[in-house]
């Protein structure tokens, strides 16, 4: 299971497990809806997540992933 949030325009996906490679993931994508692009330059996390769970709070959201 992976962790998905929509801070204003862009999708963030978490952790989570991908069978094709039997592996639980510590990675962190984002999809720009405003774009329609991804975002290439994110960290990892760092450890293995599989069961995760994010929430995206206000108050600590940047402009650029906010909405206007």
């Amino acid at each position: 299971m992976t962790s998905v949030f929509v801070p204003g325009t862009r999708l963030y996906t978490v952790g989570g497990y991908c069978t094709g490679i039997d592996k639980v993931l510590k990675s962190v994508e984002c999809y720009d809806t405003r774009t329609g692009r991804w975002v290439m330059d994110l960290e990892d996390l760092p450890w293995r997540a599989r069961w995760i769970a994010a929430v995206a709070v206000p108050q600590y959201m940047t402009s650029e992933n906010a909405e206007a």
